[in-house]
């Protein structure tokens, strides 16, 4: 375990969260991100996501997750990782889509705190805005802010 200078434990890596109903693509992607070095989980589905962030709160800094799945999609999920009143514990949201997202559902989501990749998507499409939102998460989280 790794400590700080004053002898308590660092505080663990924020994780990131995968939301897919298919998982081979959640596990694909998990997979490139653990060997970018992030710490990442993944759940199957919106539901299942809150569960792990009410959980953990504090643990994820970033959730990815596919727009369309049965039960609660991703936007539902957006919305309910926003609604969440601990703001330095919740997590930026990325929304993943092979169709395209009416306007009307990107107006209703903050742009500050969402954001939309389109698939297929080359790598960079997807890890750039994930390192941009992982280290506000950080940074919000680190000052409590």
């Amino acid at each position: 375990m790794s400590e700080t200078g004053a002898g308590t434990p660092a505080p663990a890596p924020l994780a990131i969260l995968i939301v897919d109903d298919e998982e081979e693509v959640a596990l694909e992607i998990a997979d490139g991100l653990r060997s970018d070095g992030y710490v990442v989980e993944v759940v199957t589905s919106g539901r299942a996501a809150l569960d792990r962030i009410e959980l953990a709160p504090g643990r994820f800094g970033v959730v990815v997750t596919d727009i369309r799945m049965p039960g609660m999609d991703g936007v539902a999920l957006a919305r309910d990782i926003l609604a969440m009143t601990d703001e330095t514990r919740r997590p930026e949201v990325i929304l993943v889509t092979g169709h395209g997202v009416p306007r009307e559902i990107a107006q209703a989501l903050p742009c500050d705190r969402v954001c939309v990749v389109r698939k297929p998507f080359r790598w960079n499409e997807l890890i750039e805005p994930l390192e941009s939102a992982h280290a506000r998460a950080a940074a919000r989280m680190a000052t409590g802010a």
